[in-house]
């Protein structure tokens, strides 16, 4: 039976691959990105004392642009500082 009938597309790491193999490939890749995504705070919020990473872009007077990348704690301004527990020890 030759190839094209039997529906082999190919041979990857020494397995014959069909274009079926490939679609679900594709399939559990699309799964795995949608699972573990960005989500855009325009989206959602993060919870309140959460960790977040933040990205933001500048422009500066002499026309230069920086690009900023920290983590951060974000905070809704719901909880007063005395119960937060993100209080670093004072001197």
């Amino acid at each position: 039976m030759s190839k094209e009938k039997s529906g082999i597309v190919g041979v990857y790491a020494g397995r014959e691959v069909t274009a079926q193999d490939i679609a679900d490939a594709f399939s559990e890749l699309e799964a795995a990105q949608n699972a573990q995504r960005w989500i855009p705070v325009t989206e959602r919020l993060p919870e309140n004392e959460q960790r977040v990473f933040v990205c933001a872009t500048r422009k500066l007077s002499d026309g230069r642009v920086l690009q900023i990348r920290s983590m951060a704690m974000y905070e809704d301004g719901s909880m007063p500082t005395e119960k937060s527990g993100c209080l670093s020890s004072r001197a």
